[in-house]
């Protein structure tokens, strides 16, 4: 079985914005993990509203309203 790499890194602010009409949304990648059948999630919270979120590494990797405002250091 291959291990794919993540896209983004704990810490990574991204930015979410689904049309050009809508304000973008901010939010931070707080963990990334593996599940037990081998998928790659990423725990998120948006910075607005402080919430909590898992979004699959297909949908998010994948995403064209998601654009990578700046890398997190450690």
């Amino acid at each position: 079985m291959s291990v794919t790499k993540a896209q983004y890194n704990q810490g990574d602010l991204l930015q979410f914005q689904r049309s050009l009409d809508r304000k973008p949304q901010l939010f931070v990648i707080t963990e990334v993990y593996t599940n037990s059948r081998g998928a790659m999630y990423y725990k998120t919270v948006w910075v607005e509203k402080g919430e909590k979120d898992i979004y699959d590494i297909g949908d998010l990797d994948d995403s064209m309203h998601v654009t990578l405002i700046a890398r997190g250091q450690r």
